[in-house]
């Protein structure tokens, strides 16, 4: 089993289908299109003419695709190539009207390793579909007076999570009620460690197993994968943590699924996007860097923008 401490990880493609759960029928693109898996600058999709999905596709009027920033545009470029191939009309996306919803100050495509450059090359927004679409670039964002400010990590840490450090206080609903959000890895490993440290609970470092890899213990404990646990994974009793692989989805162990530890056995997402995830912003605290106390940077590319 895989598991990573919960404060707060969020992968692009669990917030897909997230957010095709939220419309009664939703779907993701993938699902729907039949996008491909690796998609070069020429793909189609994986639906032919004489399909069921081909005939859905022949009959549509409307098709409303939200969170459509996050997609790579070779991926809605290729939907435009089925389209119009199926339903044998040269227009964009075959004619048929498409709603593409959210807002791309929020999550881009993620580019593995990939400079900003790279990742701006691969928005929507550079694709040849786009054009007299347009939206406001400013770079700060005011804050509502109800949104607490913070000042330093601990700050942060104990506003959303108070008396953390006190015996019997982190309950199960008392963790389902919190959550803190980062944009960085590293910020999220040091928000982790630094919880832990305060949690009341007996702590249990696990060794990982030399398994004879040619890489030296050191260069093994330096390496951080986004998809994986640290290499010295600190847990204690009543913390919470997010499984990380597709265990028994049926049961409800899947990729995403949040955990609280209850025994330790010897054995082994940016400003904007983060704000809106809360229903009421007088529970919203806010790590702030700067002397201002009512603006913070919302980092966008302002190169994605028109």
């Amino acid at each position: 089993m895989s598991l990573q401490p919960i404060l707060p990880y969020c992968e692009q493609q669990i917030k897909k289908r997230i957010a095709s759960l939220l419309l009664t029928g939703g779907r993701t693109a993938h699902s729907t299109f039949k996008i491909p898996f690796e998609v070069l600058d020429d793909s189609v999709c994986s639906v032919t003419k004489q399909t069921i999905h081909a005939e859905l596709f022949k009959r549509a009027k409307l098709i409303i695709w939200d969170e459509v920033p996050m997609q790579h545009r070779i991926c809605v470029e290729a939907v435009d190539r089925t389209l119009r191939n199926i339903r044998e009309i040269k227009e964009p996306f075959g004619g048929v009207t498409v709603v593409l919803g959210s807002d791309f100050k929020q999550t881009l495509p993620v580019i593995t390793k990939g400079t900003r450059q790279e990742i701006v090359r691969a928005c929507l927004t550079k694709s040849h579909l786009w054009s007299g679409i347009g939206t406001n670039p400013k770079e700060d964002v005011e804050l509502p007076s109800e949104i607490k400010r913070c000042k330093s990590t601990m700050d942060l840490l104990f506003k959303v999570y108070p008396n953390l450090n006190v015996e019997e206080v982190a309950t199960e609903t008392y963790l389902q009620e919190r959550s803190i959000i980062s944009a960085r890895n590293d910020d999220v490993a040091t928000l982790n460690e630094l919880a832990i440290n305060h949690f009341p609970a007996i702590e249990d470092d696990q060794p990982i197993e030399n398994r004879g890899n040619s890489l030296s213990n050191e260069n093994m404990q330096a390496l951080e994968p986004p998809s994986l646990p640290p290499f010295k994974l600190q847990l204690k009793v009543g913390c919470p943590i997010m499984l990380l692989r597709n265990l028994q989805p049926r049961d409800g162990l899947c990729n995403g699924t949040c955990l609280m530890v209850v025994q330790l056995l010897q054995d082994h997402g940016q400003l904007y996007v983060a704000l809106s995830r809360c229903t009421s912003s007088n529970r919203i605290s806010v790590l702030l860097g700067n002397e201002d106390d009512d603006k913070t940077t919302n980092v966008i590319y302002l190169e994605v923008l028109l």
